[in-house]
């Protein structure tokens, strides 16, 4: 006897970023997530990307989707939206990942095949989720209002402007898309914390979701050990380069270079 194919619910997924190869935080996350979630949905993903994908990149993803939008845009499109978005009182980065058109061309995908559920990465993506009733979760990872009071504080005298009205832009939009979804997650109970303090809607559940280790990577038998320490991450991230500072005067501080 033949057992009936089972159909799986339909997932949107929204992102910033394509999610291969793992060089961002953002994007690991996101892999990872989506490899799981595959067992369980037929995923379709939307890309929001600025340049060309390698096809060997794309191969990497292709299996776990079941169809794959690829939205480009062009930087001075980008700055155009992020100007005028930043006079309707968006965060910059909201708007510099945000074009009408887009946002239009993805409501017809979801009007012409409807997903059960829309999971959005990053409140940057979380415009393109409006004008829709579709149930929907918003993956804020971090509390990047706070991270941009952070930025701010090593900051020099014009970026420093730049980043205070960010962080208070952003910090008011991510309480603001606490009454526009139905479900939440984050990846520390920290930036929980600051997500919903000050706001009317404190009792809202957000879900925390850590980050995790895939430990297979690290089962290299043949590599010699060179390093005593190291610190993997995107160095381009300011709270990494503080991280591996940290570490890094630790270590000096117990075992000082002879």
């Amino acid at each position: 006897m033949i057992k009936p194919e089972i159909q799986k619910p339909k997932l949107a997924i929204l992102t910033s970023r394509f999610p291969y190869p793992l060089e961002k935080g953002d994007k690991l996350r996101l892999y990872y997530q989506i490899c799981y979630l595959h067992n369980f949905f037929e995923i379709d993903l939307f890309v929001i990307g600025d340049g060309d994908t390698k096809k060997e990149d794309v191969q990497q993803v292709l299996p776990y989707v079941n169809q794959l939008f690829y939205y480009r845009t062009d930087f001075f499109s980008r700055i155009l939206q992020m100007f005028t978005g930043f006079l309707r009182g968006l965060p910059f980065q909201v708007s510099f990942f945000y074009e009408p058109n887009i946002h239009q061309r993805i409501l017809n995908e979801f009007t012409n095949n409807p997903p059960d559920h829309i999971y959005c990465q990053l409140a940057r993506m979380a415009k393109y989720t409006e004008r829709t009733d579709i149930p929907k979760t918003l993956d804020y990872m971090d509390a990047f209002g706070i991270g941009m009071y952070r930025r701010a504080s090593v900051a020099g005298f014009w970026a420093k402007w730049i980043y205070l009205k960010e962080a208070d832009l952003m910090k008011k939009y991510e309480k603001k898309l606490l009454s526009g979804f139905d479900f939440f997650t984050i990846i520390s109970e920290q930036d929980k914390k600051y997500i919903l303090e000050e706001s009317e809607l404190q009792d809202t559940e957000i879900e925390v979701l850590p980050n995790g280790i895939d430990d297979s990577f690290f089962d290299k038998p043949d590599v010699t050990v060179r390093y005593d320490l190291v610190f993997v991450g995107n160095m381009g991230y300011l709270p990494n380069i503080e991280a591996a500072e940290f570490w890094l005067s630790r270590y000096y501080r117990c075992c000082p270079p002879k």
